[in-house]
């Protein structure tokens, strides 16, 4: 198989790149010219994702099987700065897909933030409820997957939208574990509060499938833990992991 992956740089892309390599396929790894460069076995194309030219000119989509795209700014510096860098990047990769008459498996990895918070903990959020973002950071991803779905019809599709992920390469969660190794741990929020966390492999099987089942074509994805977690209880997990349970 062939793949294609941007954000290859970012945490779960180089697990993604790496995972696939082991498998055997062949990976093309889609960089801004800022960006970082590629796990060890990808290939690094650069491309301009605000320039249309450029990716219908990019050799890494000649081919291809399948289209992972990571790529996204969790943090920006207002709504439009969110669209710049998760809406419009999104648009013109399909499109120039679309343009060039390639046909890959085509995997949005959008963000659980785009579907908003539960209500309350007996009432989870499911694929099938009205998304109801309350950030900009969500609102750009519910707006990207608005672009995906329009090209539903003519590229083979398939929404997934993680959870908070943690594992190698993460840097979000690592201070918490550089703190434990201290002997304690800081809470971000209400140590009592409860939110969904999946490790970074579970998350790498999970868009692998969604790039290669059939039945996943036009489907939307939670990826997510079996049940939530309270922070508190994250917490001890963590002190256990760095050997201060």
């Amino acid at each position: 198989m062939i793949a294609v992956v941007t954000g290859a740089s970012g945490f779960v892309g180089q697990n993604l790149v790496r995972r696939l390599r082991r498998e055997g396929h062949q990976v093309r790894c889609l960089v801004r010219p800022s960006g970082g460069g590629s796990p060890a076995g990808g290939t690094r194309h650069v491309v301009r994702f605000d320039e249309p030219a450029s990716l219908l000119t990019c050799d890494a989509l000649e081919g291809a099987d399948v289209v992972f795209h990571l790529a996204a700014a969790p943090k920006a510096g207002g709504a439009e700065a969110f669209h710049a860098a998760n809406v419009t990047p999104t648009r013109h990769l399909l499109g120039a897909i679309l343009a060039r008459r390639l046909f890959p498996r085509f995997v949005f990895v959008s963000s659980q933030a785009a579907a908003g918070p539960a209500p309350d903990l007996h009432r989870k959020v499911d694929e099938a409820d009205p998304p109801r973002p309350v950030e900009p950071y969500g609102r750009s991803k519910l707006e990207a997957e608005r672009v995906v779905e329009s090209f539903a019809d003519r590229v083979p599709v398939t929404i997934v939208r993680p959870c908070a992920v943690f594992g190698p390469h993460d840097r979000d969660f690592l201070p918490l574990f550089r703190f434990a190794d201290r002997g304690f741990i800081p809470y971000p929020g209400i140590a009592e509060h409860w939110f969904s966390v999946m490790h970074v492999d579970d998350l790498t099987s999970a868009l692998i499938a969604a790039g290669t089942r059939p039945a996943a074509i036009s489907q939307t994805y939670f990826g997510a833990g079996v049940e939530a977690v309270r922070w508190r209880e994250f917490g001890r997990h963590i002190a256990a992991a760095v050997g201060r349970a």
